[in-house]
């Protein structure tokens, strides 16, 4: 009685902590749940996976935010290109002076040399200028400018400029692929998860189905039979009875949960319904070789690809620190109009309109070794982006390999853990027949039904495992977007 006693403990340890763990594995691929802006209560059904993914690309916020994002680079390279063009002002000043100005010139005394007549001097008296008070203009002024200033050469500053603007519109670009595969990743993951929450219960309920009817017939054996099972048999039972109808209730919170993240991540509002298309998660064997995913990541991570643009950056902003060892150059010319009803002074009709061109210079002769340690600079940069890149290349390659050795792990797992749950049914089978032919005891049938139920459990959860890894696996490499971007 004490080993039988030790073995449905056992057991039943084994199927609780099998459950927990499951419950729990299920709970962290949750993303965390937050209401969108969907003001309507409404019904999706017979969901496909592909048609989650399409209902997220199309109302899932990050998209949104992404575009917006591609829309400023495209406006900073804009703001780049306009160094290109010329600089042209114009500028209106109406004023009004308390008083005309004007120019005061002193007194002057003026003595005229002595005429020489051929021997007769006659002196001439001095000249007295008096006081000049002269009007410059009158009180108002409306004064227009037009200037216009246009590079001509700047040593490499503005086209340095320009392709850094170019390469931050493909690094927005890759920001917003990358945003596009991380909402792939997380419709597919949750909705695998509903999936497989969804089977547990399942099976859950089909275990507890079974185990009541057992308890059921171990309670009559137990008051009207001939005295083979005591209570303290009927009790076991029950507890384990009780045990998996708990789990059963927690698992039913973990759907409701799961069904929120899906919701959340395909940009609905949680009050809207759902009902998925299938209830089985595929099975689909990796077959492609490592060195070829690798290789196609390298063409389409989306990280990946920012690093790159990153370095051409950065190759720009070497140029851009070398443009100070170079003079620039620019041609300016200007036009200014002077409306003033004074005709004389500072505004006679040559003064009142002045056209002015010109070519000018500026080239930094000495600045104490400023551009050459922004030259130093820069290059230290782009060495460490250069480091960075290697070490990226490595770690990407880990993560695929990791990610490929998982699959691999779990495809064994997958044929060993089907094998195993065949001979559960198998022995549960047999097990019933004999329990019916009072060839084996209502323990062994417990332990039997017990045991096939967490075996099926495991092979959901491996499936749900190798299409997560799957699905990681596409996140990583980047190639798949486009497939379902070209559905949209």
């Amino acid at each position: 009685m004490r080993e039988n006693l030790s073995n449905r403990m056992r057991l039943l340890s084994i199927a609780s902590m099998t459950l927990f763990m499951l419950s729990l594995s299920v709970e962290s691929s949750f993303a965390a749940t937050v209401e969108s802006d969907d003001s309507t209560s409404i019904e999706h059904k017979n969901l496909t996976l592909e048609d989650c993914i399409q209902i997220a690309m199309e109302r899932n916020r990050s998209r949104t935010a992404s575009a917006y994002e591609v829309e400023t680079a495209e406006a900073l390279h804009g703001q780049a290109r306009s160094a290109r063009w010329p600089m042209i002002n114009l500028d209106l000043i109406y004023a009004r002076l308390d008083e005309s100005p004007n120019f005061l010139f002193p007194a002057v005394e003026m003595p005229i040399p002595d005429l020489d007549m051929g021997g007769l001097n006659i002196t001439l008296p001095t000249i007295y200028v008096p006081e000049q008070d002269i009007k410059l203009m009158d009180e108002q002024t409306l004064a227009a400018s037009f200037r216009f200033v246009l590079p001509i050469y700047t040593g490499g500053l503005i086209p340095s400029f320009i392709r850094q603007a170019e390469y931050g519109i493909q690094i927005a670009n890759e920001a917003s692929r990358r945003s596009d595969l991380q909402i792939v990743f997380d419709v597919t993951r949750s909705y695998y998860a509903v999936i497989l929450v969804g089977n547990l219960i399942d099976i859950g309920e089909t275990a507890l189905a079974r185990l009541e009817a057992t308890l059921d017939l171990t309670e009559n054996l137990y008051k009207k039979g001939s005295g083979r099972v005591k209570k303290t048999d009927y009790l076991k039972n029950k507890i384990v009875v009780e045990n998996i109808r708990s789990f059963i209730r927690g698992l039913k919170d973990q759907n409701t949960l799961a069904e929120a993240a899906l919701l959340f991540s395909m940009g609905l509002k949680r009050s809207v319904d759902i009902v998925l298309a299938s209830n089985e998660i595929p099975y689909q064997p990796n077959d492609i070789s490592l060195n070829e995913t690798i290789e196609t990541s390298y063409a389409y991570n989306p990280d990946w690809k920012r690093l790159q643009w990153a370095l051409r950056v950065f190759e720009s902003k070497v140029t851009e620190a070398r443009s100070g060892h170079f003079p620039r150059v620019v041609l300016v010319g200007g036009f200014t109009h002077l409306g003033n009803d004074y005709d004389f002074g500072m505004v006679t009709p040559q003064n009142k309109n002045m056209w002015t061109v010109g070519i000018g210079l500026d080239f930094n002769l000495f600045s104490g070794f400023r551009t050459k340690n922004r030259v130093k600079e820069a290059k230290a940069r782009l060495g460490k982006l250069t480091e960075q890149q290697i070490v990226m290349r490595e770690g990407l390659a880990l993560q695929i390999q990791r990610a490929f050795s998982t699959l691999v792990s779990l495809q064994d797992r997958y044929r060993l853990l089907t094998e195993a749950y065949q001979s559960a049914v198998e022995n549960r089978d047999l097990t019933e027949r004999a329990y019916q032919s009072e060839l084996m005891t209502e323990q062994d049938l417990i332990e039997s039904q017990i045991l096939e139920s967490i075996m099926e459990a495991q092979v959901q959860k491996v499936l749900y495992d190798h299409a997560e890894v799957q699905a990681h696996l596409e996140f990583l490499v980047g190639s798949e977007i486009h497939k379902h971007l070209q559905s949209l």
